[in-house]
């Protein structure tokens, strides 16, 4: 008889503020491990990509990109200098795409797999800033909170292709400051 035994790793990331690091947790067995993401950096944004197996995190503060293997212990870390401003990053593992969002009204859409990218304007309706950002993974889809009245519901948008923009108003929603979707019901 031969027996196997599969061990379930659960991973969990933790940014720690002001200290230049991301804090691994194995939950199988609660033990930790530190990665270091660039200095100075102060990271205030994850975001993990099982299918791609990678973690991808902004430091709004110092104006800095990283990211790394998902892993207990990843072997390095990219990290640099990106536009003014990232409010936070996202991810859709169903195409492998890689949302950075900006204060200055700009969201960069990012191929995971391959060197392609694409930038667009994003809050321009109401020229409030944008505050938040979710991905619906099953109709790739962006919903992009405005500080004003309005969302923007970015579809089909990918490294090679902006999207098509839908700025959606409501004026009971006033300075909205986070957004989530379903992706099983798209509510």
């Amino acid at each position: 008889i031969l027996l196997k035994c599969f061990t379930k790793i659960i991973l969990i990331y933790v940014s720690n503020l002001n200290s230049a690091s991301v804090t691994i947790i194995d939950g199988a067995i609660n033990q930790t491990n530190t990665q270091p993401v660039g200095t100075p950096s102060s990271p205030d944004s994850l975001a993990v990509n099982p299918v791609l197996q990678q973690v991808y995190g902004a430091a709004s503060g110092q104006n800095v990109e990283f990211g790394f293997q998902s892993s207990f212990s990843p072997a390095n870390s990219s990290w640099g200098n990106s536009n003014t401003g990232p409010i936070a990053r996202a991810t859709n593992p169903a195409t492998g795409m890689v949302y950075t969002l900006f204060s200055t009204h700009k969201m960069d859409i990012d191929d995971g797999a391959s060197p392609h990218g694409f930038d667009i304007d994003v809050c321009v309706n109401t020229l409030s800033a944008p505050t938040a950002f979710d991905v619906n993974t099953q109709t790739n889809t962006v919903y992009v909170a405005c500080a004003g009245s309005e969302v923007n519901a970015i579809h089909g948008a990918s490294g090679f292709f902006g999207g098509i923009i839908d700025a959606i108003q409501d004026s009971d929603a006033v300075g909205p400051v986070a957004i989530a979707v379903n992706s099983v019901t798209n509510q």
